[in-house]
């Protein structure tokens, strides 16, 4: 256990695999680490990796200057460490033959990324015997909420196509700074994607369209904060917190938005 209520990993070796891509047949295998691979890292980095056998070509140890050639494959090897998340487990709500619907806890990433592989939502619901699942759609890491994960090819098509058409309603409930207005509000402004791999966006006028509708549900005058019901019509990166942060009233514990610097 890492802590009160939280689950952790134990730290391992994570390996990951890369197949040879054309662009890069004929160029040594150290320009290729240091101009492709991600995140970035310093050249000499990787002539650390290679010759430590942190990075490989083959299975093998290699010389920088090793020149890569179609067919080849680079693995490169870390050491992961995962942050904790929520010990809460994934509750069952209902199954059918076609779908599963599960309760997702805040602070878990859907399906393996970043960091996270095992402290993810699939790998926990097969560690509780739950069927193993492939998501048609997603919650941000740190929202929770109700998902529906179709059990068959034939519900994850039709389930898909209704994601598609816009015939699956989502609504979310969020804690917001300050007094919302009493009025409901449509947030139409256009939404920019600057940062891939946090999901990091802004409102700008060369975004995409975004709309989201919102509802004052409460407010609450001793922490000055308001309960919000928030309806997405579209479904761009963090477009909630965003449209939020530009009426107003952010999330309070938002690590990107609540912040001063916006």
């Amino acid at each position: 256990p890492a802590g009160p209520g939280l689950v952790s990993v134990r730290p391992y070796w994570h390996y990951f695999w890369a197949a040879a891509q054309p662009a890069w047949v004929g160029r040594t295998v150290l320009d290729v680490a240091a101009e492709r691979f991600k995140p970035p890292r310093p050249r000499e980095f990787y002539a650390y990796a290679l010759r430590s056998g942190l990075l490989t070509l083959n299975g093998r140890l290699t010389d920088p200057d090793t020149t890569v050639r179609a067919g080849d494959q680079l693995q490169t090897v870390a050491h992961r460490h995962e942050p904790p998340v929520t010990g809460a487990g994934v509750r069952a709500i209902s199954q059918s033959e076609d779908l599963l619907v599960v309760e997702k806890p805040g602070g878990v990433p859907v399906h393996p990324v970043g960091r996270y592989r095992y402290n993810c939502l699939t790998h926990m619901m097969r560690e509780q015997g739950l069927p193993a699942v492939r998501p048609v759609s997603r919650l941000d890491r740190l929202t929770s909420g109700v998902m529906l994960f179709p059990l068959n090819a034939r519900a994850a098509g039709r389930l898909g196509v209704a994601l598609r058409d816009g015939r699956v309603r989502k609504e979310y409930l969020a804690r917001v700074r300050g007094r919302f207005p009493r009025e409901p509000v449509l947030c139409k402004e256009k939404l920019l994607l600057v940062h891939r791999q946090l999901g990091l966006s802004i409102v700008h006028e060369e975004g995409k369209p975004s709309a989201t509708a919102f509802v004052r549900v409460s407010y609450d005058a001793k922490t000055d904060t308001s309960l919000v019901l928030c309806r997405p019509y579209t479904g761009r990166t963090h477009q909630i917190r965003v449209h939020l942060l530009h009426l107003g009233h952010p999330i309070p514990n938002d690590p990107y938005y609540a912040d001063s610097i916006w």
